[in-house]
């Protein structure tokens, strides 16, 4: 640090002596516009950089595309585990952050290589600022550019982390090397990912209203094919729905049938309820697994149940309470079919004209009474279907939907390849892997008082893990072969509140602000119709919506 304060000094001194003789007078000297990307840690054994640092630089160019002569200035040199590894020999040689930022920004975008500054010594915020105005002095001083303007990019936890006394954001220490009011959050200084801030979209299918979690059901789907998600709600034989406007309401509450139910004339609490585009026309139909079948209702019926079929019916055994149903695309059809965890396996049925196909059994794991992956005392699924997850989505990126299973030890996935699904591997755990990956949604979670889920948050074809936790929501990349997460870096918190300022972390939607399985109802979908999806809760007294906005 005595080296870093006696550079830090000349250089302070240089430009001093230079704005006294005036040599930055020369009208031929270019003004830039100065766009700052702070690093993240690479991975650890491939050296290659993660997808949050990705999502970084799109976010960098995205901003720097809007000025008019920008020049990006990179900054990283790695953390104390990536330096040795991937800079030092290790493993590499010379595979700092900003290398690996600058590479994304020349061959996504074109970028040319004079356009990019690199700043290679930082290994935290602290330093990242320091050396940032240390590499801009230089330049100021040499002629090479005057700066008419700053803009820097980073991700949302390094906007809030810290708090009151005690501020570690990267806008205080970037402020403090700049000049206070240098940097201001929304104005210049911007996130690579962020939900946002909670708003209220409706005060209908609230449980002030009538709505009951235990009887009703509430979700997100895009009935009208706008590429909106809208507010769906299922009551005894009504189907509700709220429009979504795309950016601060899903307007009035509308009946979309009142007869929606199945031949025995109710639901009961073994049934399942839900939506799904299952003929590829771009709009939700409505579907619901009774006594005797599956029911669809959907615009080509005029919203009159229809049986598509027989299988996975109440009267054959299956219910809700021990078995798990999901809608998703199977074979890569733009269809959604029938995934179903059963007794002894998972069952499909493929989304055919006006049908589905006989349900055909593809895994004999997986099951109610099967052992849980990474169980050492004989924990089966049905012990809780709330804490031992199974769900289906496409987390390879091939077009065909995976199973991913939440087990005892690791998040683990069944890669479908379109033929087959092949033996579950974990690509998540506990304990860091190779690359330094960690899962801190595993131990302690359960989706009675969390949510867990599967949603493509950086819209790359790739479903990601996504989870509402005691105060934060949390993301984990899938990059088609594993789960990239790294604990705090991967959180969201609410915008304008440092992490250890509010315990409470949101207003809405976590464990710490009141919300669970039995009282409000949590899902991602993009309501807002900008390829992200966005968190949609129904509490007590509103539907509240925090917008993926950052892209």
């Amino acid at each position: 640090m005595k080296k870093y304060q006696s550079v830090r000094t000349i250089g302070l001194s240089l430009i001093a002596a230079s704005v006294l003789v005036g040599c930055n007078d020369d009208s031929s000297t270019p003004e830039v516009d100065v766009v700052i990307g702070l690093g993240l840690q690479v991975n650890y054994a491939s050296c290659s950089p993660r997808i949050l640092l990705e999502s970084r630089v799109d976010r960098l160019y995205k901003e720097g595309s809007k000025k008019d002569n920008p020049i990006y200035v990179v900054s990283g040199k790695g953390n104390p585990t990536s330096v040795p590894l991937c800079v030092e020999g290790e493993v590499a040689r010379g595979k700092t952050e900003a290398k690996a930022m600058r590479n994304i920004l020349m061959s996504k975008y074109q970028v040319p290589s004079d356009k990019i500054l690199l700043e290679e010594e930082s290994t935290d915020t602290i330093t990242n600022a320091t050396y940032v105005k240390e590499l801009l002095d230089e330049k100021v001083y040499s002629n090479a550019f005057n700066i008419r303007s700053y803009t820097l990019v980073t991700s949302n936890y390094h906007m809030h982390r810290g708090g009151a006394g005690n501020d570690s954001s990267a806008p205080f220490y970037f402020n403090e090397e700049f000049g206070e009011g240098t940097f201001v959050e929304g104005e210049n200084t911007f996130e690579s990912s962020i939900i946002d801030n909670e708003s209220i979209w409706s005060v209908e299918f609230t449980n002030n209203a009538g709505w009951d979690t235990t009887t009703d059901k509430r979700i997100a789907a895009d009935i009208d094919g706008d590429g909106r998600a809208d507010a769906v709600g299922f009551q005894s034989n009504e189907v509700l729905v709220g429009y979504s406007n795309g950016t601060n309401s899903f307007g009035y509450q509308q009946t979309l049938t009142s007869n929606f139910l199945p031949s025995t004339g109710n639901w009961e609490e073994a049934h399942y309820r839900t939506a799904a585009d299952i003929n590829g026309d771009g709009k939700d139909e409505l579907i619901g697994f009774g006594n005797d079948g599956v029911y669809v209702a959907g615009e080509a019926s005029g919203y009159e149940p229809v049986q598509w079929s027989s299988d996975f019916g109440s009267e054959n055994g299956w219910t809700k309470q021990r078995h798990v149903y999901q809608m998703v695309d199977l074979n890569n059809d733009g269809k959604a079919d029938i995934v179903a965890f059963g007794e002894d396996g998972v069952y499909v049925a493929y989304a055919e004209e006006g049908s589905f196909s006989a349900a055909s059994k593809v895994l004999s794991n997986y099951g109610s009474t099967h052992t849980v992956l990474g169980a050492t005392s004989g924990e089966t699924y049905q012990d809780s279907l709330t804490k031992y997850l199974r769900l289906a989505g496409d987390v390879t990126g091939n077009g065909y939907a995976d199973i991913v299973i939440f087990g005892v030890d690791a998040i683990y996935v069944a890669e479908n390849t379109g033929d087959k699904f092949l033996e579950a591997k974990a690509w998540l755990g506990p304990e860091t892997d190779e690359e330094g990956n960690h899962a801190s949604f595993i131990e302690g979670w359960d989706n009675q008082d969390h949510y867990r889920g599967l949603a493509d948050m950086n819209n790359n074809g790739k479903m990601d893990i996504i989870t509402v936790g005691n105060k934060d929501i949390t993301v984990a990349h899938s990059t088609g072969e594993r789960f990239e997460h790294l604990n705090g870096v991967w959180f969201y918190t609410t915008e304008n509140r440092h992490n250890d300022e509010n315990t409470q972390g949101w207003n809405q939607f976590t464990t710490n602000s009141g919300w669970n399985a039995a009282n409000s109802v949590r899902v991602f979908a993009d309501v807002t119709g900008n390829g992200l999806p966005d968190i949609v809760g129904f509490s007590h007294d509103a539907v509240y919506v925090g917008a993926s906005v950052a892209q």
